[in-house]
């Protein structure tokens, strides 16, 4: 995708498809991590202009939105901030307009406040640390550039080390791939950068085709989330454009499970396949080929990984949130049990079809 030159753009699907999953986040998230006694920060790292030019609202009111309208009202008994970084200083007077007569309509509560940040997002988040991020007692962050040489991964690690901080980063693949090969001055720098690590040059090694290279390239992403930037759990959903090639991946890093338990949800609500892919040329309004929300499909997982071993449900659920595309099982374990390949080592008068205690014992035959 190519960076618009305009202040405001015309809405793309895949956007669209974005924000319903970034929407969808946040209508489970906020009741969580925002209530008495609690503090959040939503910050939108490249916030843009609010707005494209069919009217649709971009992903800062999104994000007031998805506060003002939610129906928990243990939120507004809880702080919250909202911080939107625009580095085009039109684009931030656009946003500020905006929010301005967004705010006019509909106030925000005395416990919420928001701020624009006109400037670069590596300098708002050094600001942010440097000030302190400990007295926040959760943040989420959205990483949505039009490049590739504005979110480095140490700025990703440093946010990560804040306490309960969550990621969503478009990794523009498109552009990524594009420039591997090209040659030019700050190349090396601004791809070191992003992955936090020279290992990119490998990947024009040895590489026999376009869909090789596009696995490394997300691989090592997503690898480098987990070991640099101390991410626990990495899930990536693949944007593809009109022509149906893939422009980028979207990728959530967090340390919670609760919380990629709740990104997968809002990510099915995009692809139930499970496969956690948008295409263009199929549009929000078409259906998917396969539908892998079939409970037979992760019951063939579980017994493929498990089986000769005795496990609990913490165990099962920790491999289910970490290494599928999953984030229901137990209709699965009812399956595994009504056909004898999973014994469960419960308690006398333990309900058959029930697994709600997290140390109950699961030998896979």
């Amino acid at each position: 995708m190519m960076a618009p030159q305009s202040v405001i753009w015309k809405l793309d699907d895949h956007t669209r498809a974005k924000h319903i999953i970034l929407r969808k986040y946040l209508d489970a998230w906020l009741p969580i991590l925002i209530r008495e006694g609690r503090s959040g920060l939503l910050i939108d790292g490249f916030a843009g202009p609010g707005e494209y030019v069919g009217g649709e609202i971009g992903s800062p009111l999104l994000m007031i939105n998805a506060y003002q309208l939610h129906r928990a009202e243990s939120l507004r008994r809880g702080r919250v901030k909202f911080l939107f970084v625009e580095l085009d200083p039109r684009r931030a007077a656009h946003l500020r307009q905006k929010l301005q007569a967004h705010l006019q309509r509909q106030p925000l509560p005395a416990t919420a406040t928001y701020e624009v940040y006109t400037g670069r997002f590596v300098d708002a988040m050094t600001n942010l640390l440097a000030g302190g991020c400990r007295h926040y007692d959760a943040m989420f962050v959205f990483i949505d550039p039009f490049g590739f040489s504005h979110a480095p991964m140490d700025v990703i690690r440093n946010l990560m080390g804040c306490p309960r901080c969550e990621v969503l980063i478009t990794f523009m693949y498109q552009e990524i791939n594009r420039f591997l090969e090209a040659v030019y001055r700050t190349k090396r720098q601004h791809y070191d950068a992003l992955f936090g690590t020279p290992a990119w040059q490998m990947l024009l090694l040895d590489a026999p085709d376009v869909q090789t290279r596009q696995r490394r390239l997300h691989d090592l992403y997503r690898q480098q989330l987990l070991t640099v930037a101390g991410a626990r759990y990495v899930r990536s959903f693949c944007m593809r454009d009109r022509k149906n090639t893939t422009d980028y991946f979207l990728f959530f890093a967090t340390k919670h499970r609760r919380g990629m338990q709740e990104m997968k949800r809002a990510m099915w609500k995009v692809d139930p396949t499970g496969n956690f892919v948008f295409s263009d040329c199929t549009g929000l309004e078409q259906g998917f080929l396969l539908q892998n929300d079939d409970p037979e499909i992760l019951a063939t997982l579980l017994y493929e990984h498990f089986r000769g071993h005795q496990v609990t449900i913490d165990e099962i659920e920790e491999f289910v949130m970490a290494d599928t595309p999953f984030f229901k099982y137990k209709s699965s374990l009812k399956l595994l049990e009504d056909r004898q390949q999973i014994v469960v080592c419960g308690e006398e008068g333990r309900r058959k079809g029930t697994y709600k205690d997290p140390t109950l014992l699961i030998y896979f035959r």
